[in-house]
């Protein structure tokens, strides 16, 4: 019986692990996603103040990783071509991710 319960528990474990989603791309706020992942605007704000910018347009993209850290990815550090960096990235509410075929 413990076996059957270990077994089910890592496989629920596996369904509900977070993945990394965007917050903030190209400057513009990414609202559903913020609600989702219950992210106000003035949270949002200070990771960008925290990594030394003064406004929005200066980061390239807001990423919330898996443990709840929020990553900045700063416009200057030209993150277009560098997409492995974002590769696997939840682009919204739905499961798209940043990197799949439609989004080329």
């Amino acid at each position: 019986v413990h076996d059957v319960a270990r077994i089910a528990l890592a496989a629920l474990r596996k369904d509900v692990k977070p993945r990394p989603r965007l917050l903030l791309h190209a400057g513009t706020r990414r609202e559903d996603a913020m609600k989702s992942e219950r992210i106000t605007a003035d949270e949002l704000d200070a990771a960008l103040r925290g990594a030394g910018l003064s406004c929005r347009d200066g980061a390239a993209c807001v990423v919330i990783e898996a443990n709840g850290q929020l990553s900045v990815i700063s416009a200057t550090g030209n993150s277009e071509d560098r997409p492995d960096l974002l590769k696997g990235v939840v682009l919204g509410v739905g499961n798209r991710t940043f990197g799949a075929r439609d989004d080329r």
